[in-house]
């Protein structure tokens, strides 16, 4: 019995503990290997983030930074999307700092509730930024947040970043990359040999060797040989032996 109390306040312990989680999924945040990370923590700060998260310098923790995880055009649409573990209530910001800003420029807000943000990216400017996701959750008295990578550019700058992004620096490295070479080799090397180029050993090839072929071989090979040729030599041929 005691030891089923104590397992119980184990588990109960650890309930608190991982009810603090809460992430942004998209665009991969930075940190994030080949999982979803989750963000910094700042314990015990009640009321509205303290005003130093507003900075580049502060605003992503002691997060390394990475290549792009996602690319949008100039005044174009970002969808920002957030896992939520435990509810604790309020709203979540997201801000934007392009390379070389000092502080981060708010782009919209919404309820925790929401999971996700549509966001417009300012017009006429380019380049490399951070976004920056911010939940304040008074109802525990901290606040979480989180950076990803991203690059804003024509369509030719963000098309391959967007062609790769299929889950994080971690994931589109080693998965992103990895499926588009998985992917092109099952286009170009598993597809032409066991795809186009099963088909053409195994598919036309095989129709021509077993198809085709075998019909020129088993089929109209087959008919003159057995058929058109039988005929001559056991019909036609066989009448001009046996019968002519």
């Amino acid at each position: 019995m005691h030891f089923s109390h104590t397992l119980i306040g184990l588990v109960a312990a650890f309930a608190t503990i991982v009810q603090g989680h809460a992430f942004m999924s998209s665009p991969n945040p930075r940190n994030s290997g080949s999982q979803l990370s989750t963000p910094k923590k700042i314990n015990r700060i009640p009321g509205p983030a303290p005003a130093n998260l507003g900075t580049v310098a502060k605003g992503c923790g002691n997060s390394v930074k990475g290549a792009p995880t996602a690319g949008v055009l100039p005044g174009g649409q970002l969808t920002v999307k957030w896992v939520i573990v435990a509810n604790h209530g309020s709203s979540v910001k997201v801000s934007i700092a392009f390379d070389g800003d000092t502080n981060f420029q708010q782009l919209g807000q919404t309820s925790i509730n929401s999971r996700q943000l549509n966001v417009k990216m300012p017009s006429g400017k380019t380049g490399n930024a951070i976004v920056q996701w911010l939940w304040d959750a008074p109802n525990d008295g901290s606040h979480y947040f989180a950076c990803a990578d991203i690059t804003v550019g024509d369509a030719n700058v963000i098309a391959p970043i967007n062609a790769g992004n299929v889950g994080g620096n971690g994931n589109r490295n080693a998965g992103g990359n990895g499926n588009r070479n998985n992917n092109n080799g099952n286009r170009n090397g598993g597809n032409r040999r066991n795809g186009n180029g099963g088909n053409r050993r195994n598919g036309n090839g095989g129709n021509r060797r077993n198809g085709n072929g075998g019909n020129r071989r088993n089929g109209n090979g087959g008919n003159r040989r057995n058929g058109n040729g039988g005929k001559r030599r056991n019909g036609n041929g066989g009448n001009r032996n046996n019968g002519n």
